[in-house]
């Protein structure tokens, strides 16, 4: 029955294993294949750009599109077959390993550490032996810093000296907040034994100021310095002498950029490209986080760690650059859905801190 019938098991090799593909055929029982797969020349193009409109991005610079429609295409116009072929060479062209094209000096970068952090940076912060994974970092005055920790509700860490700075590590992006300066004795103070709820903060200026409930009663929780040392004032909200900075008050960040735009005439859908404000009085660095869309059709955008930025609506690029710590944008999506194709990483969702824009 198999005198005129031949099969071949053709097998594509990748990551450097080699395997052998029995042959049935008029000519010999059986044949084990060479264990070096047959190549091709290709070219790292997308058979369709149009469906890449990012290929050409520095990101992608040795992305390979397409590989393996394009090695059934050149083996399908072959004579013969061969029984191996090569294997996918991987995103970046199968030469750097695991990590692609980058690696732990490339990531590496001291941008942030330039970066005109403000009055409050949120992070892991690591204070001598204290760890505070939620840490609200503040700026008091007079040189005076201290941590805020939303998961006790007490002041962990006091110093003076410096503020926070972050490692090298990944864009500065994973290792953390670091200390600046001399650690001095935090303040006494214990995690409630009642039930209690971290709303987030309030800004006015250069003042913080906390809110949160323990059983059922609100506070406001006001850090300052006082005669140099570091100074709390914790009352019921309503009874708060500082409760008038939780209504807004002047803007902290005037600045209004302007950028460029390119809108997309793809369909059915299109992705309108906003060029970021890399270039910007702060020097801070720009990765998105998160993005929201407002009733009356703006847009907003947060950036990691350090702002965000306000989008006028009807797709206008005079926008206004504004303060944004610790909170993450919602995903509603109010009728520039495109936008969210391209403004966003990806977009998170918390109750546990907010912050009153002002």
């Amino acid at each position: 029955m198999l005198n005129n019938l031949k099969i071949i098991f053709v097998v594509s090799v990748a990551f450097g294993l080699s395997c052998s593909v029995i042959c049935l055929g008029e000519d010999s029982p059986v044949k084990t294949v060479p264990e070096q797969p047959a190549t091709f020349d290709y070219d790292r193009a997308p058979l369709r750009p149009q469906d890449w409109p990012s290929w050409q991005e520095h990101i992608n610079r040795e992305r390979v599109y397409d590989f393996y429609a394009k090695q059934a295409e050149f083996f399908g116009q072959q004579p013969v077959c061969p029984p191996l072929l090569q294997g996918f060479v991987g995103l970046d062209g199968g030469k750097q390993g695991h990590w692609g094209n980058q690696n732990a000096d490339s990531w590496a970068n001291s941008g942030w550490m330039k970066s005109d952090l403000g009055s409050v940076q949120c992070g892991v912060l690591r204070a001598g032996k204290v760890t505070v994974a939620r840490a609200v970092c503040l700026q008091l005055g007079d040189g005076l810093s201290a941590c805020f920790n939303p998961d006790t509700l007490c002041y962990e860490a006091v110093w003076t000296g410096g503020f926070v700075t972050p490692s090298s590590k990944r864009h500065e992006l994973i290792d953390g907040l670091k200390t600046v300066g001399q650690l001095q004795e935090p303040p006494k103070g214990s995690k409630p034994r009642e039930p209690f709820v971290y709303h987030g903060y309030y800004r006015h200026g250069r003042r913080v100021v906390f809110s949160y409930r323990i059983g059922d009663l609100e506070y406001l929780d006001a850090p300052s310095v006082r005669d140099g040392k570091f100074h709390r004032e914790v009352a019921l909200a309503e009874a708060h002498p500082l409760k008038h900075l939780t209504q807004g008050g002047p803007p902290q960040w005037e600045q209004k950029i302007q950028t460029g735009i390119s809108e997309g005439t793809e369909v059915p859908y299109a992705i309108d490209r906003i060029d970021l404000p890399t270039d910007n009085p702060r020097k801070a660095l720009v990765y998105c986080t998160g993005h929201d869309f407002l009733a009356d059709g703006s847009a907003g955008v947060w950036f990691e760690g350090v702002g965000g930025w306000l989008l006028a609506p009807k797709k206008e690029i005079t926008n206004k650059a504004y303060k944004k710590e610790g909170c993450f944008a919602r995903s509603s999506v109010n009728g520039l859905s495109a936008y969210a194709l391209h403004l966003a990483c990806w977009v998170g969702d918390s109750d546990t801190q907010f912050l009153k824009l002002s």
